[in-house]
């Protein structure tokens, strides 16, 4: 009996044996296959940036660290957050070498409300598009706070700028601690800045040149600071949005007629007003050359008023859908500036009734230019 008990623990223990080495084995394997396969490090150190000024353009060197024992490629970078560029785009990092990637960070506030505060947290994720699949996620973030100097004034600040009156707009700024200078410039040339500075905030004046056609601009003005502690802070963006537009409007600025029957007159009034209340003169109209437009009174008949209004009538000849305009040529009487004012017209001509539709118009409909 204690024959057959020696021998039956001299095999369990050699089957032990052979189990562990297993184990061992394919541990050796595993541990063997992740290292072959490749891990990616970066420098934590760098990852922590600290309290910096804001800046649109914030750079900043991060070295990436092969620990595997083959090359390593990495295809792109994808980030958490527009704001955040890298360089470059791809790159391979050799088995057990490191090599150092570029990031831009663009600090600037997103929100009003990152607008108007001193000191904010950011964060952002950064994370390698790697050629050969690995097992699990690899990606960093990116931390630290970002200063400002003043309070980001918003955007869409100034008010629509007349053409060709000169109008400048004055947009007050608060500052957050002493300010020794203050210098700005425009990136649009043919917007002007000044910069007055007065205790705890400062002034930019902004004067569109008068040049500029109608339509709608963004200009970035650039401001540099120094602080009472000697900090020069980066240039600072802040971009402004604003119109460039006429002294006269029409009201309607538009004339959507909807769903009219082919034959039928249809009737508007036009109120052409001075945005300054100044005087002005309609020196011609032009109508459809396709369809019966008429204007009342005429326009021999219309003194320099800052408000005068027009009687639109239109002959519906027109099956479907159609996009006509009445252009007014005006001249301001003040300083002799030519303006034109577009009035686009649109209805749906009907060739006849349908059930449903009512005597002086179909039912209800949307209509859209």
């Amino acid at each position: 009996m204690a024959e057959w008990d020696k021998g039956k623990r001299s095999r369990s223990q050699a089957a032990t044996i052979v189990v562990a080495a297993l184990f061992v084995g394919v541990g050796f394997y595993f541990a063997g296959e992740r290292r072959d396969v490749g891990v990616l490090d970066a420098d934590a150190s760098t990852l922590k940036i600290g309290e910096v000024w804001l800046d649109d353009a914030y750079t900043c060197d991060v070295p990436i660290r092969n620990l595997s024992t083959k090359d390593v490629v990495v295809t792109r970078f994808k980030t958490s957050c527009s704001c955040t560029k890298v360089t470059p785009a791809s790159l391979v990092i050799p088995a057990g070498r490191a090599a150092t990637i570029q990031v831009t960070l663009d600090l600037s506030p997103v929100t009003s409300d990152e607008a108007s505060q001193e000191v904010r947290e950011f964060n952002v994720m950064i994370a390698p598009v790697l050629e050969e699949h690995l097992p699990g996620q690899i990606s960093w973030t990116m931390t630290g706070r970002v200063r400002s100097p003043f309070a980001i004034p918003d955007r869409r600040a100034l008010q629509d700028v007349v053409k060709g009156r000169g109008q400048s707009q004055v947009i007050k700024v608060f500052s957050f601690s002493g300010l020794d200078q203050v210098a700005a410039r425009a990136e649009l040339a043919k917007v002007s800045v000044s910069v007055l500075e007065t205790g705890g905030e400062f002034s930019l004046t902004l004067a569109p040149d008068d040049s500029l056609p109608l339509g709608s601009f963004k200009s970035r003005v650039l401001v540099s600071v120094t602080t009472k502690d000697g900090d020069t802070c980066p240039d600072i963006p802040i971009s402004f949005l604003f119109d460039i537009v006429n002294d006269v409007v029409c009201t309607p600025s538009s004339v959507v007629a909807g769903p009219q029957r082919i034959g039928r007159t249809y009737s508007e009034k036009l109120v052409l007003s001075s945005r300054a209340d100044d005087p002005f003169v309609v020196q011609r109209v032009d109508t459809p050359v396709t369809s019966k437009v008429v204007l009342a009174p005429t326009i021999g008949q219309r003194q320099s008023t800052a408000a005068q209004t027009y009687d639109l009538t239109q002959q519906i000849e027109l099956p479907g859908s159609v996009q006509q305009y009445v252009r007014f040529h005006i001249q301001r009487t003040a300083d002799g500036v030519i303006e034109e004012v577009i009035v686009p017209i649109l209805y749906h001509g009907r060739p006849e009734l349908n059930l449903g539709d009512k005597e002086n118009g179909h039912e209800a409909e949307s209509w859209h230019l």
